[in-house]
């Protein structure tokens, strides 16, 4: 039965297998997709072609039974075992009923950046479980973001300082803005240049400064109704 089946690359678990053939190699663009015959995966994308070695693994009875019981809830990952907290199956069925799960599981499943994309996107929380060096994580942290906004919360100071990453997130929820330099002008003039619906968010002072209010409104003319009643009245800015 497919609950006593495994599928690896290598020593890493694949999980909703299809979607993830269908981005490689390397999540290109380009990639017309991909199939899998005979423990092989095969793709295409552009003038050369790509094959993958697959290995499907059966799984003890015993342990499936207790990766079943996990994904349904009935079993919980705080009462498991060391090993079951260890095993990336595992975690990931406990994942699918509570988010938080991720709290339970070892240091190397926390660490491991695609079983953390799945708790968040149970729930964003999970992501304060997550490894540390995950949320220094640029890339990671991206792909966190674009699941939920509100992971922003938990990236390290110096991505929540980064201009682009910033913009990242207020494209997801111009709320990202709260958690992020909303009292900083430099900061805010920059992303309100690319996204004016910020200045919701920007500090009081700010929402008064004539720079961050213009880049705001040149963005998004309806950002103009955040701005203090000085900056509304401005006739460089309405103008």
């Amino acid at each position: 039965p497919a609950s006593e089946q495994l599928l690896l690359h290598g020593a890493d678990v694949l999980f909703d297998c299809d979607k993830w053939i269908g981005c490689l190699p390397a999540c290109g663009a380009g990639t017309s997709g991909g199939n899998i015959e005979n423990g092989t995966a095969y793709g295409a994308e552009e003038d050369h072609t790509w094959t993958m070695e697959l290995a499907l693994l059966r799984i003890d009875p015993t342990r499936a039974q207790q990766i079943e019981e996990l994904r349904i809830g009935r079993a919980l990952l705080i009462g498991a075992s060391v090993d079951v907290q260890d095993d990336c199956a595992a975690v990931v069925a406990a994942l699918e009923s509570d988010g938080l799960a991720l709290a339970h599981a070892s240091e190397t499943i926390r660490a491991n950046p695609r079983v953390v994309l799945r708790a968040v996107a149970r729930d964003w929380r999970a992501l304060q479980f997550a490894s540390p060096a995950l949320l220094y994580n640029r890339s990671f942290m991206m792909k966190a973001v674009e699941i939920d906004w509100r992971s922003i919360r938990y990236a390290a100071p110096a991505l929540r300082s980064d201009v682009d990453f910033a913009i990242a997130g207020v494209r997801q929820s111009v709320h990202a803005l709260e958690f992020l330099k909303s009292g900083e002008k430099q900061f805010v003039l920059k992303v309100a240049a690319a996204h004016g619906g910020v200045l919701q968010h920007a500090s009081k002072n700010l929402r008064a400064d004539a720079d961050i209010v213009l880049a705001a409104v040149c963005q998004d003319g309806a950002a103009l109704q955040h701005a203090s009643a000085v900056r509304r009245a401005d006739r460089k800015i309405v103008l």
